[in-house]
């Protein structure tokens, strides 16, 4: 079981990691651009195209919604807390960039980024969480 962290807590932890997560995708896009090349993204994840102004209503939106799941509940913090980083990371990258940087190749996923990594973390840890019942992560 893990201890309580309070909602101020909460909201520190997430804006520090959402700016660790985009000053590391800003880092790697000029490497990668001076040195190995890499995948910019206009669309959602996944490189699925979805290049829409709607785009830039939708996500603060959702993104509002998770930081209040992720501040107010006392369960599944963890989760929420990883996909509220990699959306936040992601959204600021989108706002100043105008797309997002993939940098990291795997032979059996699309490329994606640290960002999309810690979304899909998150996704993956509350469906588990959902499915076997356990609230206290």
């Amino acid at each position: 079981m893990s201890p309580e962290i309070k909602p101020g807590f909460r909201l520190l932890l997430v804006g520090a990691f959402s700016l660790l997560l985009f000053l590391a995708a800003v880092f790697l896009r000029l490497a990668y651009i001076n040195f190995a090349g890499g995948n910019f993204n206009t669309g959602i994840a996944f490189g699925i195209n979805f290049a829409s102004p709607l785009l830039l209503i939708l996500l603060p939106t959702i993104l509002l919604a998770l930081l209040w799941l992720t501040v107010r509940t006392k369960n599944y913090f963890w989760p929420f807390f990883f996909l509220i980083i990699g959306g936040l990371a992601n959204f600021l990258e989108r706002i100043i960039f105008g797309n997002i940087f993939d940098y990291i190749n795997l032979p059996i996923f699309p490329t994606l980024n640290l960002a999309d990594l810690a979304i899909s973390l998150g996704a993956a840890w509350l469906v588990i969480s959902f499915l076997y019942g356990s609230k206290k992560f």
